[in-house]
């Protein structure tokens, strides 16, 4: 069954943006998979889901084929992913799911729940749970729009392309690393799935051996970067660095866009919220040397407004986007 709403589907777009044939979607154990062969994965595992009503699914698992093959095999059967990380086992009780499902690339699991029908959003797409670092972990609410509509914006103020290659350095189910997924696969460009540590050196392996362009990061992944051999991850192939997920002192900003410029590269800064897909703003590599404390400007669709707050200056406020 898919789903309801007049927009188009993530999936269906993410799986279209093949362009040439054989043009590679994913790299996995040693292997490449082409936009056409993750396309029949995905209409296989939808039929071996069996879920015989819409529903809420919990999806854990590794960075492997078979989980973005679920993903998107659950997108496109009309289902609704909730992506938990750490919190799957207390948000599947703490929520009507129909199945519970691990995937990894030893072995799919499908853990088939009997629950009542719930009357879900037609245009709801993914449940994603914020880090619940200030209290119990909350779910945002994201539609097939929301997440259409980040994802182009993404692929056009990050100039991705076809020829572009991202990597797993970031969790899937972090609204983050899997909008690295999203716009790159909507982009019609690849991803290398690792779990390996950005300090690991396979990790670095990877990027070499496979000619990764763009690498993101939240503050500790340039943290752990820069205690190791920052400069011995950078490769030919590398064009772009982004980083969001919480703030990055200006001196480090300034410290990595200028370690990029040297290897030929750009460092973009970029802000954002889980309950707004992802990204809400970015700051151009040419902005970066002259403002590294600022979030940039509105991602291509979005805008802000700094709204008063009684009590507080007037340029003191909350920031609404």
């Amino acid at each position: 069954m898919r789903a309801t709403s007049h927009t188009a589907t993530l999936s269906g777009l993410l799986l279209a943006g093949a362009g040439e044939p054989g043009r590679v979607a994913l790299v996995a154990g040693g292997r490449r998979w082409s936009y056409e062969e993750l396309g029949a994965r995905v209409d296989d595992r939808r039929d071996e889901l069996a879920l015989p009503e819409r529903s809420i699914v919990t999806l854990t698992g590794d960075h492997s084929i078979e989980f973005v093959v679920t993903y998107l095999a659950l997108l496109e059967a009309g289902h609704v992913p909730l992506l938990a990380g750490a919190h799957a086992d207390r948000l599947s009780t703490a929520w009507p799911v129909g199945a519970v499902v691990t995937a990894t690339d030893a072995a799919v699991e499908i853990d088939r729940r009997r629950v009542d029908p719930i009357a879900l959003h037609p245009e709801l797409a993914l449940l994603v749970s914020t880090s619940g670092s200030t209290g119990s972990p909350k779910l945002a609410r994201l539609s097939h729009r929301n997440l259409i509509s980040n994802a182009e914006s993404i692929v056009e103020y990050l100039w991705l392309s076809p020829d572009d290659r991202g990597i797993t350095s970031l969790p899937l189910h972090y609204c983050y690393g899997l909008s690295v997924l999203h716009s790159h696969l909507i982009a019609g460009a690849s991803v290398v799935l690792t779990d390996t540590s950005v300090v690991d050196r396979c990790f670095r392996t990877a990027v070499l051996e496979h000619g990764v362009t763009n690498l993101a990061g939240v503050p500790h992944t340039y943290e752990m970067l820069d205690r190791s051999d920052p400069d011995g991850l950078f490769s030919s192939s590398l064009r772009l660095l982004t980083q969001a997920g919480g703030r990055m002192g200006p001196e480090a900003v300034t410290a990595w866009a200028e370690r990029a410029a040297r290897f030929g590269a750009e460092f973009v800064v970029m802000y954002g919220q889980t309950e707004a897909t992802a990204r809400m703003a970015y700051l151009p590599p040419e902005l970066v040397r002259r403002r590294p404390e600022a979030i940039g400007r509105p991602i291509p669709g979005g805008s802000f407004e700094l709204r008063p707050v009684d009590g507080h200056p007037d340029d003191v406020g909350e920031l609404v986007y």
